[in-house]
């Protein structure tokens, strides 16, 4: 550790010289230039785009070391490793399909189709075809990812059935932390300045740090726009179903050396309409969300300053003062968009700065940060809330890359976080007690690669703190918890087909929520109930993959298994408190959780205009004597049809895309938790645009087209019978502006 930060501090007062820089030359299997290509360089978060004759020139020449992803509309994206003997390089691009294991740039492991690890990436235009109201919801879309929430306002994602504390959230390197452990606490963030996100299936300990046992999501800004250029957009957004609006902004300029990210966006939701036509009261909400991001670049220093900020109020529907209650109680005939209760206030500020020092065949990148999460919950005064939570996080994370030779290479790394949970004086109720967690961890990873073959293998430890403030309710309590993790596999790499094997571990000590809650979640319906007895939870999991990529059609197959030790969940039980059903934090000796992801993606030579993608993800989970885990996702198959048309007139329609997803009934249910039915959603959108030096694109659409009436297995209103929406028709608008910005002589 002493070294590292030795080597950190060196840096900051070392600057290598830059060299010439490069010229890469992009053409077809033709040799003829593909013109307008792009150059993405992950590390410096930063695109350089050719001109008509498919020249991309790059000043930079640290970037030898780094993977450069080569890319241009109408052509299957590659990856560049510059050796630096040479300074100009051809690159030749195939033929586009729609490739489901892509060939894309990942921070934590290099390439992602070189990886050992199952990852998948999409972009959130790519998730948001078809229009969702939240990010949370649109990132069901990926395979083996389902959400569960409370209406439309409340989602959070569930990886492999795994969700809440399982699973770890970053943002651009930035750990975010959010009360994630409540049901009713969804995604901290919406998609604005999003590009892409990422899915880290399984344990994911090793480079992400403790509690990552069902996985993490990783989500990328959007890239720097090209050097000397302006860019504005303006964008708005309206659905039927709750008469909402959601609109956006952002401007994005880039100089030589400075570029700026600016955005902002407001969505306002009515309550939202039924199948039947009536409506869910108290299912309302609005948030405002701002993002600005600084980078800068000198020679072999590159530095990146995000700040997100958001501010909510979300209505939680299905609370009532019947001790009986009926499904009617929680409906109107009215739809209403004010302030009411219960509800949450919820506040974020996300702050981080990520520094870049590339040194011959070293790589050094430090990050800190710190996340503030202000949560208010009013339970029957519209104005004065009765739970106020502060939850503050100060991060760090260092990482040095060596490079020994271009067949291996190793990573040295440690993080930390000091959380700190406070409630307000003037709280009148207390869910979970005021604590401070730390926690520290250090890793090793070794890579190696020979002709097709990819090799990875290390460990890390950790160590995690707590320590609870002894009040009237909640008794003191001093805990240390430490776990070694692991992670090995290999890959290995041809033009048709990729084989990925990897095994991994995960640590994941029990929060102060699971260990000391005592009261009414208003937002899941439930009376909480924690378990101080628990113990640290360690996984072991199994992963395989294999994908075809043939000329028309591209296969994976991804079997897994996870066994998990001491594994806590929590369990619905037959008992009621204040009117609500108690769930108490318990757990077994260990459980299993099995299930296959499996994607297929059908592109006919003859009709490139023509797609068909399936995907079809089940999970089984059952405890050490067999019994089924409560609240695991039901097994699916999604499906979509996209027709591509290629208009030169000045109004065109660009595509047709039609989804048609099926839910399989679940009848495998943990004790006191109810079976679902199956059912199926229609949904369909249309992409228009208008050409001109100012473009404007125009989308609209329909979800649950039938007007399907259905509850999903993981939603929190499932146990009142509450359906979710009905037929939702929409319609979007964007104008786009971009100019160069003219430089001085």
């Amino acid at each position: 550790m002493k070294f590292l930060v030795t080597i950190v501090i060196i840096s900051f007062f070392s600057v290598a010289q830059a060299q010439s820089g490069y010229t890469i030359q992009v053409v077809n299997e033709d040799s003829t230039a593909v013109p307008f290509p792009e150059a993405y360089i992950e590390e410096y978060k930063h695109s350089f785009y050719g001109d008509l004759n498919g020249l991309i020139q790059l000043p930079f020449s640290e970037t030898k070391l780094n993977p450069i992803q080569i890319s241009a509309e109408g052509y299957q994206s590659r990856m560049v490793q510059l050796d630096g003997n040479l300074n100009t390089y051809a690159v030749i691009l195939t033929e586009a399909h729609r490739l489901l294991d892509k060939v894309i740039v990942s921070t934590e492991v290099g390439v992602q189709r070189e990886s050992i690890a199952n990852i998948s990436r999409q972009s959130i235009s790519d998730l948001s075809v078809i229009k969702s109201e939240s990010l949370g919801e649109a990132l069901a879309n990926m395979s083996g990812v389902e959400v569960t929430g409370i209406g439309t306002g409340i989602a959070k994602p569930v990886i492999r059935g795994l969700s809440g504390a399982s699973v770890v959230t970053y943002v651009n390197g930035l750990r975010i932390q959010n009360q994630q452990w409540g049901g009713d606490h969804g995604l901290p963030i919406t998609s604005l300045g999003i590009g892409s996100a990422e899915v880290v299936k399984g344990p994911a300990s090793l480079l992400y740090g403790p509690d990552a046992m069902g996985g993490v999501l990783y989500f990328r800004d959007e890239p720097f726009v090209k050097h000397n250029t302006q860019k504005t957009f303006l964008s708005t957004r309206f659905d039927a179903n709750s008469l909402g609006s959601s609109t956006s902004a952002g401007y994005q300029v880039s100089f030589d050396k400075w570029h700026v990210n600016a955005y902002a966006g407001y969505d306002n939701h009515a309550d939202y309409r039924l199948p039947n036509n009536t409506i869910v009261s108290n299912s309302r909400f609005n948030q405002l969300a701002g993002k600005l991001v600084l980078g800068y670049h000198h020679k072999n220093w590159l530095l990146k300053v995000n700040y997100d900020y958001y501010k909510g109020r979300i209505g939680l529907p299905g609370h009532t003062h019947e001790i009986n209650p009926e499904l009617t109680d929680f409906l109107t005939d009215r739809q209403n968009r004010g302030l009411n209760a219960p509800a949450q206030d919820i506040e974020n500020h996300f702050i981080s700065a990520e520094s870049r020092w590339f040194f011959g065949k070293n790589n050094i990148t430090l990050v800190v940060g710190n996340t503030n999460n202000q949560l208010n919950e009013h339970e029957e005064k519209v104005l004065t809330p009765d739970i106020l939570i502060n939850l503050n996080n100060s991060l760090y994370h260092i990482k040095w890359e060596y490079k020994i030779n271009k067949h291996f290479n190793y990573v040295v790394g440690s993080q930390g976080m000091l959380q700190l949970n406070r409630n307000d004086q003037s709280a009148t109720e207390i869910l979970i007690p005021d604590a401070n967690t730390t926690d520290l961890g250090g890793y090793f990873l070794f890579n190696a690669n020979h002709k097709k073959w990819r090799f990875q293998a290390g460990g890390r430890y950790d160590s995690r703190s707590i320590s609870v403030t002894p009040t009237a309710d909640f008794p003191a309590l001093e805990r240390q918890y430490g776990g070694f993790s692991f992670s090995g596999g290999a890959a290995r790499l041809s033009q048709k087909t990729t084989l990925r094997f990897n095994l991994s571990s995960g640590f994941r000590a029990p929060t102060t929520s699971e260990l000391l809650s005592n009261g009414v979640h208003h937002g899941s319906n439930r009376f909480e109930i924690g378990n101080v007895d628990l113990l640290t939870e360690n996984a072991f999991q199994i992963d395989f993959s294999a994908a075809w990529h043939l000329h028309d059609l591209e296969l994976i197959v991804n079997p897994f298994y996870n066994r998990i030790q001491n594994y806590i969940y929590i369990q619905p039980s037959n008992q009621f408190l204040n009117d609500y059903r108690v769930f108490t934090y318990e757990q077994t000796d260990f459980a299993q959780l099995s299930g296959v992801d499996f994607g297929a993606h059908y592109h006919p030579h003859h009709y490139h205009w023509l797609h068909f993608e399936t995907s079809f993800a089940t999970i089984l989970a059952n405890d050490q004597q067999g019994n089924d885990l409560p609240l695991i996702p039901q097994t699916n198959i999604r499906s979509q049809v996209r027709i591509d048309f290629n208009m030169k007139s000045k109004i065109s329609v660009d595509n047709l895309t039609i989804q048609y997803n099926h839910f399989f009934e679940q009848n495998r249910v943990g004790l006191y938790d109810i079976s679902s039915s199956a059912y199926g959603l229609l949904n369909a959108n249309v992409e228009t645009k208008i050409k001109s030096q100012t473009p404007v694109f125009l989308s609209f659409g329909a979800k649950n087209i039938l007007n399907t009436e259905y509850i999903p297995h993981l939603s929190s209103l499932k146990m009142l019978g509450i359906q979710q929406p009905g037929r939702n028709l929409y319609i979007a608008l964007k104008i786009q502006f971009e100019k160069q910005i003219k430089q001085k002589p």
